[in-house]
C-alpha cells in the first residue's frame, strides 16, 4: 500500500505501520470490543493464522492502531 501511496499523486498525510504479527485484517481494538463484546481473542483464533499463534502481539497492535486511530481522529477534529 505504500509504494501504491508513492506512485500516485495524493494531497493525503498518511503514516505506514507494519506490525509483524497482525492480522491482514485489523480493526481497532475499540470496534472489535463493540462488535464481539466478549471473546475477541477466541473468535479471532479461528479466522486467523497469527491471531492463533500470536495471541497477544495481535492484541497489541489492534490496541495500538486503535491508539493511533484515535489520536488522528482527535487532531483531525479540532
Amino acid at each position: 500500500m505504500d509504494q501504491r501511496l508513492k506512485e500516485r499523486p495524493h494531497t493525503c498525510e498518511y503514516e505506514t505501520l507494519i506490525y509483524e504479527h497482525g492480522t491482514h485484517f485489523v480493526l481497532p481494538e475499540s470496534m472489535m470490543r463493540i462488535a464481539l463484546p466478549i471473546g475477541v481473542k477466541f473468535v479471532l483464533k479461528f479466522v486467523f493464522r497469527a491471531a492463533k499463534e500470536y495471541p497477544d502481539e495481535c492484541e497489541k497492535a489492534r490496541k495500538d492502531i486503535d491508539k493511533k486511530v484515535s489520536e488522528a481522529l482527535k487532531e483531525w477534529i479540532q
